[in-house]
Order: C-alpha cells, then sequence, then structure tokens
C-alpha cells in the first residue's frame, strides 16, 4: 500500500512539472531595453506611459495588471511634472497621491503590445482620472530605478512579481521634452595638448561659459552625474578619472574638452577607431561668469542646466586614428508590418510604421513617427512611394494605390499628405476624445508567448486527483 501510494505520488508530481510552464526565474534575467521614442500619450487616451522592449518568447505577461493601491516598486518611479507654474520633481507616486489626491493619479498599470521583430513593448502606465489636477502634457520626465521588478496580474491586483524582468540600471525618460543640441563635426585632439574636443551647435554659444568639473555636475537622472553618461571606448568618464586616464572634463562656450595627461592610454585610443556615447539625460550646463580652472569643481552646485539641452536619444561620436570626428548613425529602415495597400486619397497609416535607428556603437532605437515626417502622394492607383526622413536620414518603401470602390463616398477618403483643414480638424476632434483605458489595449493582437502555468493545472489536477483517488480508494475497486 505505501510503495503504491509514493510510487502515485512521484509519479503526480513527474506529470505535473512536465505540463507546467516554467517561470523565468533570476538566473533567466531578462534584459529590458528603454524605448525612448515612443509617445507617452498615444492619441486618443487619457493615461501615461513610458516603455520598455523585450524578447517576445518572455513568460509570465499579463494585460491590464492594476496597482490600485500602488503597493509595488512604491520607491523605484519617479515622476517630474509642472503644475500652475511650478516644477515638481522625481516625486514618487503615493507622494504625488499624497499632494494631489485619489484621482488625479489613480494607479499604475502593468500591460504588453506587440512589438517589431520578435519583440514584446511592455507599457507601464499612469493612470490618471482628472486632468483638471494633473495630465499627461504636465510631466517632463519619468525615472525608473535599479531594482524594479515588472509585475502580473489583473485589474483586480497584482497577482506576482516578475523576478526575471527586474531593471539592472536606473533609466531616464524624457516626457514632452525636446532636443537642442546638434553634434557638429571637429578636430579631435590638436598635436601636443592631449585634449579630446567635441563640439556642439548652439545659436547661444556666445552666453556659454568656460566651466569646470563638470563629470561632478548632476545629470537629469536622479543619483547620476554627466560624467556617469559620457563613454570614451565603453568606460564611462567617471571611471575613467578615477583610473587617471581622464584628468579633467570641461565645457568651453559649445565644446566639451576631455584633458587626456595620460600618455599611455591616448596612445592606445589613437591606435584605433574609437567612439565617445553621450547618453540620454545628459545635459549642458552654465553659469554667470567663467570658471575656468577650479577643477575641483567647488562651484559645480552653482551651475544650472541650459535649457534645450537635454539629450534624449544616444549621440555616438566616432573617431579614427587621424583624430578625424563624426557624429555617426549607422542608418535607418522601415521595419516589417506597415500597410502596403491603401485606395486613392487615404491618408498613410502612421499606427503601423515603425522605423529602426541604429547608431554606430551598435544600439537602436525603435522609433514611432509624427505624419510631418513621411511624404508620399496617393492621388492616383499604381505603386506609390513613400519617403521617411529623420536627422538627416532617409528611407523609402512602396505601398499598393488602388482605386476607390464604386461604393466608397468621395467624403469617406482623406486626402493625400497635404490634407485638407477641414479633415485635419475632424481628426484632431477625434483624437482629444478620451478612450476607456483598456480598449486600446484590446485592439493589440496577443502575441505567441506561453502565459504561465493557468493552462495546464485543469488537466493536471484532474490527473492528480485520478491518481490519488487510485492509491487511497477501496482496495476491491483497485484490484478490479
Amino acid at each position: 500500500m505505501k510503495k503504491r501510494l509514493l510510487l502515485c505520488l512521484l509519479l503526480a508530481c513527474a506529470m505535473l512539472c512536465a505540463l507546467v510552464p516554467v517561470t523565468a526565474s533570476a538566473a533567466d534575467a531578462v534584459s529590458m531595453q528603454p524605448c525612448y521614442s515612443l509617445p507617452f500619450a498615444p492619441e486618443g487616451t487619457t493615461y501615461g506611459q513610458v516603455t520598455f522592449s523585450v524578447p517576445a518568447d518572455v513568460q509570465g505577461l499579463t494585460k491590464d495588471a492594476w496597482d490600485n493601491g500602488l503597493d509595488h516598486n512604491t520607491d523605484l518611479i519617479l515622476l517630474s511634472f509642472v503644475k500652475d507654474g511650478v516644477a515638481y520633481e522625481n516625486m514618487t507616486v503615493r507622494e504625488i497621491k499624497d499632494m494631489l489626491g485619489d484621482l488625479p493619479l489613480k494607479r499604475t498599470c502593468y500591460t504588453y503590445e506587440n512589438g517589431p521583430d520578435g519583440t514584446i513593448y511592455l507599457n507601464l502606465r499612469f493612470h490618471m482620472d482628472d486632468h483638471s489636477k494633473l495630465k499627461p502634457s504636465d510631466f517632463t520626465a519619468v525615472t525608473v530605478k535599479a531594482g524594479f521588478v515588472w509585475c502580473a496580474g489583473s485589474p483586480s491586483g497584482i497577482d506576482k512579481e516578475l523576478s526575471a524582468l527586474t531593471l539592472e540600471h536606473d533609466v531616464y525618460f524624457p516626457v514632452n521634452q525636446k532636443a537642442g543640441i546638434t553634434a557638429v563635426q571637429v578636430g579631435a585632439m590638436p598635436g601636443g595638448d592631449g585634449a579630446l574636443r567635441v563640439r556642439f551647435e548652439r545659436k547661444d554659444r556666445e552666453s556659454l561659459k568656460a566651466i569646470s568639473a563638470v563629470d561632478l555636475c548632476p545629470s537629469a537622472i536622479p543619483g547620476k552625474t554627466l560624467g556617469d553618461l559620457v563613454t570614451i571606448d565603453g568606460v564611462t568618464v567617471t571611471d575613467l578619472v578615477k583610473q587617471g586616464k581622464v584628468a579633467r572634463f570641461n565645457f568651453y562656450g559649445d565644446t566639451m574638452i576631455f584633458h587626456i595627461d595620460n600618455p599611455s592610454y591616448l596612445a592606445a585610443l589613437k591606435e584605433n577607431e574609437y567612439e565617445i556615447v553621450i547618453l540620454p539625460g545628459f545635459r549642458w550646463m552654465n553659469w554667470n561668469r567663467d570658471d575656468w580652472g577650479n577643477w575641483a569643481g567647488s562651484n559645480r552646485n552653482n551651475y544650472t542646466p541650459v535649457d534645450g539641452t537635454l539629450v534624449l536619444e544616444p549621440i555616438v561620436f566616432s573617431i579614427n586614428a587621424s583624430d578625424e570626428i563624426s557624429v555617426k548613425m549607422g542608418g535607418m529602415s522601415v521595419l516589417p508590418g506597415y500597410k502596403d495597400t491603401y485606395y486613392v486619397g487615404e491618408r498613410i497609416d502612421m499606427t503601423s510604421l515603425v522605423v529602426r535607428v541604429e547608431f554606430a556603437s551598435g544600439a537602436g532605437l525603435d522609433m514611432m513617427l509624427l505624419e510631418s515626417m513621411v511624404s508620399y502622394d496617393f492621388s492616383a492607383p499604381g505603386t506609390a512611394t513613400v519617403t521617411v526622413e529623420y536627422d538627416g536620414m532617409v528611407a523609402t518603401y512602396e505601398v499598393t494605390v488602388l482605386p476607390v470602390p464604386e461604393t466608397e463616398t468621395e467624403s469617406e477618403t482623406v486626402g493625400s499628405s497635404n490634407s485638407t483643414e477641414s479633415n485635419i480638424e475632424s481628426t484632431a476632434e477625434t483624437a482629444t476624445e478620451a478612450a476607456p483605458e483598456t480598449d486600446a489595449d484590446n485592439l493589440v493582437p496577443e502575441p505567441a508567448i506561453k502565459k504561465g502555468c493557468g493552462a495546464a493545472l485543469a488537466p493536471a489536477g484532474m490527473i492528480l486527483l485520478c491518481l490519488v483517488g487510485f492509491a487511497f480508494g477501496r482496495k476491491e475497486d483497485r484490484d478490479a
């Protein structure tokens, strides 16, 4: 009897293990990549969101997991916004709720949708139910701190945290901001002085002062300095200063200068092509007077950020052995999945149009575009070329334009990219209508991924019950 019972239990456990999908553990950590260029407030929605990209085979994800009590990642999500002309920086969701009440920031939401090329977009949403007190356009930045863990559940609440989806580094998302610095080509290391110079094009260059020790200045990311957000050959300036490879990092007007007093390090850099990368969250600093020569940086707390100089996307400089700097973009391509058939006069479908911008470092950003960045002409049947332009790069693709079916009326079409004023107004009115927060998710097709063990529990439970019944049933029934 005991042997039969033990055998049945072991068999049941084995079958359960075989049937229940294994959720990724912390050892199977998945990289969560920030998507900087996706909109914070998608059209027709009442919430704001920041987005991460993960591989499509991630398990355990759920739609609309609401943290109604704001009990998860409470101190790891920091929000900055402007209200009534006052700037509030790096407040937790609970602090905002305590200040403004329950409705302005009702809850956070963990959900997902299909991304391009076998990826999943994880959307961290902030539900705002009283726009008179707080609305998406009020926000200026979202910082998600290291240690943040993605959650799963339902609108009723959070059921569990997915430890495999843990953020290893702070991520800063600029919101409703525009970059105002443009990198330009300039000589790198004039002979003898061991200084590496990178210049940015600024219309206000005459007002920019010479200031020192800017690597110690705070960046737009809480807890990160400017030195943490600049890398030379893959190492941060902060670490290079500690290692004695870079002596100083200064601003001289519109030029950043890395003083490299270490001859061996300088020689090693010059042997091959290397890169300087400036990461999102970096910003230009200024003061009311020159502070050149103050290498200790004792006045750095008096420096102030220059409006419009926030870096929103990685900027990559490539320096060759001849000390020539170039701002390198690896190129841009339109990702598969765009709408490829239209009727004459139809407006282009921007929701299906995503481009990938490649940087010289190998990093890439998947970007949804504004219609102003796209040109096309769907005024006649045939093959039409759509042209996408971004930051000096151009990508094109072709679509098929069909005649309008006879059942279609002229009023149902929109026109070419030069839309009429009435069409623009009707589009704007549609965009301002607040859609239910969950409707947008329901329009997204389900990704082909495993979603935990729910589907396997029912058959596995029945097998377990049958085996236990067999072990404990009457002897005459078992022997039958």
